[in-house]
């Protein structure tokens, strides 16, 4: 193992170290970005989008983006282990937006 990926290795084990004790005081649009970045590099997982992303994506406000997910137009999106929110993938938002 490289240098390099020691110090990754190292880095990532003291923040679950943290999480897992409590004291991680990272905020939550630090930890979406965080998120979004193991994503980039954990290689079979396709992109996924928040609430807030999924919005800017499609270009809507929170309240039009829940109402057409009341009514069935916009996927649920999947829950993720571990987090009480929703992600979509990119191919679930553009077949929305093709037909909308």
């Amino acid at each position: 193992m490289s240098v390099t990926l020691q110090m990754i290795r190292a880095l990532l084990q003291e923040l679950i170290d943290r999480i897992d004790s409590g004291r991680c005081s990272t905020t939550e649009e630090q930890n979406e970005r965080f998120l979004s970045c193991l994503e980039m590099f954990a290689g079979s997982r396709e992109k996924t989008y928040n609430k807030t992303e999924a919005m800017r994506y499609l270009g809507m406000s929170r309240s039009k983006f829940d109402k057409l997910r009341r009514e069935g137009k916009i996927p649920q999106g999947k829950k993720v282990v571990g987090d009480v929110s929703r992600r979509w993938t990119k191919e679930e938002l553009d077949t929305f937006h093709h037909i909308s």
